[in-house]
Parts: C-alpha cells; sequence; structure tokens
C-alpha cells in the first residue's frame, strides 16, 4: 500500500495541484490547513485536512507521523510587501520547521518545493567521502586502526569514496563548466567493508581477524561505550548515531561528474596506496607496512 503523503502549502495553486494528483493516484493524503476554510478546501480535494502551521514547529511532529513523505509546497510568493519578515518567517524558518519535523516524525523522504528564481549562479558540490594523503580522521581512521591492530569489529557497510585530488579538481571544473543551479556528486567508487579489508590485505601483506557485528549487537555494544565515557566524561570513540549512519551505507552515482565536468576518477586501489604511504611518512604506521 503506498505511503501515506503529508503536504503543507495544500491550500496554494501548486500545493493544492498536488494534493489533487496524489488523490487521483489512490495515496492516501493529509494536507495543512491554517483555517477552518482551509480545512474544507483541503477535504473537497480528497485530503485529510490538519489544523497546523508551518510556524508552530510542535504541532507539526504530530501532524506528519504515520507519513512516508512530505511535500513541502508552503511558502509565501509576493512582490511589494511593506513588510518583508513574513518572506524569511515562512520561507526559511517555515522551511526549517518542516523539515526538523519531518526528521523526528520519520518521514522518509521530503519533495521540498523552492523556485527556480532562487538559483543564481550557485553550482552545488557534494563529495562522497574524501580520502587521500593528509587525512587521518574519520573513515580514514579505519585504515590506521585496521593498519596498527586496532580494528576488531566492524558492521557490514558500503560507502563511496573519492580521491582528495579528484574532489578538489571537481570544485574547479564546478566553476569553470558548471551549470548553475545543477548538482554534481563527486564519487569515484562504491566499495563494502569487507572488498576494503581485502584491498588492505592485498597492499599490505597484513591479514587480521576482524568480526563482522550484526546491527543489532553493534549498536548495544555502542550504547555501552557511550555510558562508559559519559561517565569519565569523555567523548566516546564509538556512538550509536556512527553505527546507525555506518549501517545505514551510502552508494553514490559520480558519472555525471564525469559526463558534465570531464573529471576523471582515480582508482580506489592508488588511493589506499597513497594514503598508506602517507601514513608511513607521518609515523602513524609501523615503516614495515
Amino acid at each position: 500500500m503506498p505511503e501515506t503523503a503529508f503536504v503543507t502549502g495544500g491550500t496554494g495553486f501548486v500545493g493544492g495541484a498536488i494534493v489533487e494528483r496524489l488523490v487521483s493516484a489512490g495515496r492516501a493524503v493529509k494536507a495543512l490547513a491554517r483555517s477552518d476554510d482551509g480545512a474544507h478546501t483541503l477535504r473537497a480535494l480528497g485530503a485529510e485536512p490538519v489544523h497546523g502551521d508551518v510556524l508552530d514547529a510542535r504541532t507539526l511532529v504530530d501532524a506528519m507521523r504515520g507519513c512516508g513523505v512530505l511535500y513541502h509546497a508552503a511558502g509565501v510568493n509576493a512582490f511589494c510587501l511593506g513588510d518583508t519578515s513574513p518572506l524569511f518567517e515562512v520561507n526559511v524558518r517555515g522551511s526549517v520547521n518542516a523539515v526538523h519535523a519531518a526528521a523526528d516524525a520519520g518521514v522518509r523522504r521530503i519533495v521540498y518545493t523552492s523556485s527556480a528564481a532562487t538559483l543564481g549562479e550557485v553550482v552545488s558540490v557534494n563529495p562522497a567521502s574524501v580520502q587521500g594523503p593528509g587525512r587521518a580522521t574519520g573513515t580514514a581512521r579505519l585504515l590506521l586502526d585496521y593498519l596498527n591492530g586496532r580494528l576488531k569489529v566492524v558492521v557490514d557497510s558500503t560507502i563511496s569514496l573519492i580521491d582528495v585530488a579528484d574532489c578538489t579538481e571537481g570544485h574547479v571544473r564546478a566553476e569553470a563548466r558548471g551549470k548553475p543551479g545543477e548538482r554534481y556528486v563527486l564519487s569515484g567508487a562504491t566499495i563494502s567493508v569487507r572488498d576494503g579489508i581485502r584491498l588492505l590485505e592485498r597492499l599490505t601483506g597484513i591479514e587480521r581477524k576482524v568480526r563482522s557485528l550484526p546491527p543489532g549487537l553493534a549498536l548495544a555494544a555502542a550504547l555501552a561505550v557511550e555510558t562508559s565515557a559519559r561517565f569519565r566524561r569523555r567523548s566516546p570513540p564509538v556512538c550509536r548515531e556512527l553505527v546507525r549512519t555506518a549501517l545505514h551505507g551510502h552508494a553514490y552515482d559520480g558519472s555525471r561528474a564525469a559526463r558534465e565536468l570531464g573529471l576523471r576518477y582515480t582508482p580506489v586501489e592508488e588511493t589506499v596506496r597513497r594514503t598508506i604511504d602517507w601514513f608511513r611518512g607521518q609515523g602513524l604506521v609501523p615503516t614495515a607496512v
């Protein structure tokens, strides 16, 4: 059965058309209504009205519970206003409220309505996990811990990577060749944690026993680490947020940047090899590695 959709701005021109389209497809639709007249309009369109306002963050969370997707189409679209504060309050603060409420209510996806007029000369660049010489934190810590014999457990996951040199080249090419209003994902390869360990074994000749933890056990272990760190007033090396992020995994397609920006990606094996060489030069791993 299709997920219930929640629509803001459903009494407006675009939002109302979205409600009609979803209802015609047989979708269950809940829509935000700021007034009794608005609620009547939404009922006539076939939606279930929910009284509230995008500026009232508290009402939004309860309103969105049980919905799988948010269509956020609420906004002020007006010129020559004596008081321009509604433009910021509704279009900016209201959007922030809606997005935060969707996250708190467990909404899976957001379709966000803005305007092409907002784009300007902006090109968005979205790198995957940036790796290479110079990084010894974040996901690069996994490489260090494995090489130094400190990596004992992992979770089964995937991660998309990009070499730091490719990442910087992608930014420069976005300036020169990127189309305003477009988004370019920079991702050279997607690799599983297990394949990453096998790559390290092949490049270094070091084989270590690393255990894969089931999701439930990994989250329980992270909670125990968090609790212990809290009592000692220290930052935990692992937390449930980190484990959930790892379990979710990441697989991004960087082919558009290659196609439209002319970006050529460094093979992941070469990135890892250069990173290990840098680790050696910094004394972060034994020179024999």
